[in-house]
């Protein structure tokens, strides 16, 4: 009877410490989308100029290719990439993550807004100002909102003992050791580079900032020097409404699990 309550307790705790886990990861990026947009280019107070389902007739192709085991399936409109790499830098006291190389690629989009079509001109973003206007990294530019990069993968192999710890969320960029500041001293040889991306497909919800001309035959956004062109994945109070109800909805179960597990404990007389 007590191996039975012991091992009901052993798989609930585990469910409810992965709950816990997802309700980490959805904190972070609630929190990195939300400071993505404080620093973006966004006019505070300011409705976006445009805003709905993106379409795309001709696809973004970033000047790096992916990982093969990337997934990216659909027809990308906006493909933001970095190439993460960890260093060791003079006056560090540990290795820190910087970023290597980056890119923001953007193909022929346009918008759906109430059955039009609004045209995306990006050249002024992507031509005149340069990609990412002297930056080497998409999610740092003030132009682009999307938080922190949808997809991570190491360019190279992982040894077994750092895969375990990045899938318990314990090492890696994100991880709990690394935000305590903990590093092994010989992770250099084992930490390969890492191909991180957002990519935002025909469909996904956008919202963009400019300046609408409405002069010709279709309405275009634009971008000038007094109304830049931002871009941001999601309409922004709902996309942070919905990151923030996520967190604690896995965070609910989480706590609600180990009380469970906890209780089961505590009445198997173990």
């Amino acid at each position: 009877m007590q191996e039975a309550a012991l091992a009901f307790a052993a798989v609930i705790g585990v469910a409810g410490f992965a709950a816990i886990l997802a309700a980490r990861e959805r904190y972070l990026r609630y929190v990195a989308f939300r400071d993505a947009l404080a620093a973006s280019a966004v006019p505070r107070g300011r409705e976006p100029t445009v805003s709905g389902w993106l379409d795309v007739d001709a696809p973004a192709t970033p000047e790096q290719s992916p990982p093969p085991e990337f997934d990216e399936n659909g027809s990308p409109g906006l493909w933001a990439w970095r190439i993460r790499r960890k260093v060791s830098a003079v006056g560090q006291s540990r290795p820190q993550w910087t970023t290597a190389d980056g890119g923001l690629a953007v193909g022929e989009i346009s918008i759906r807004r109430n059955g039009d079509s609004v045209g995306i001109d990006h050249a002024w973003l992507t031509d005149e100002g340069g990609t990412l206007d002297g930056l080497v990294d998409p999610f740092e530019t003030p132009y682009l909102c999307v938080g922190k990069p949808d997809a991570s993968l190491p360019l190279g192999r992982l040894d077994p003992m750092t895969r375990r710890l990045e899938r318990w969320a314990i090492d890696g960029e994100d991880g709990i050791l690394n935000e305590l500041g903990f590093s092994r001293p010989d992770r250099g040889s084992m930490t390969p580079d890492r191909y991180q991306a957002t990519v935002i497909q025909e469909g996904d919800e956008i919202a963009v900032y400019g300046d609408l001309d409405e002069t010709g035959g279709r309405a275009i956004v634009r971008g000038t020097d007094e109304s830049p062109l931002v871009f941001v994945f999601g309409e922004p109070e709902s996309r942070l409404a919905a990151l923030r109800g996520a967190v604690f909805r896995r965070a609910g179960l989480g706590a609600a699990l180990l009380l469970v597990a906890g209780i089961a404990l505590a009445t198997s007389g173990i």
